[in-house]
């Protein structure tokens, strides 16, 4: 999901940064607003971890993105750097993207 992110964002901002003259500057696509969603969207140099939100994002959502991403490359960086598209390699990451599962519900 996240290489169709990537892709549109490029697609979509490649004018904008050519027509900069700071050849260093690079734009990263981080939210995906929709009518029944929002996509919050962190990067890593090797993975990414990607949030789907309904309703108000919970306070802390983001934080807790970025410390799960970093985590999983601390724990993962043998396996990122040897990744061949086989997410078997992955499989014990599961303990940590639970950690961004949150659930806030309205008071009745």
């Amino acid at each position: 999901m996240v290489i169709p992110i990537n892709d549109f964002e490029s697609d979509s901002f490649t004018n904008i940064v050519d027509n900069n003259k700071n050849n260093n500057l690079q734009q990263n696509l981080d939210m995906v607003h929709t009518d029944d969603f929002t996509l919050l969207i962190k990067q890593g140099p090797q993975a990414s971890v990607v949030a789907v939100i309904a309703g108000n994002m919970p306070q802390g959502e983001a934080n807790q993105l970025q410390k799960t991403l970093e985590e999983i490359h601390k724990l993962y960086n043998e396996e990122l750097d040897n990744v061949e598209g086989d997410p078997i390699l992955f499989n014990n990451s599961e303990h940590q993207l639970r950690d961004c599962l949150m659930v806030e519900l309205k008071p009745e």
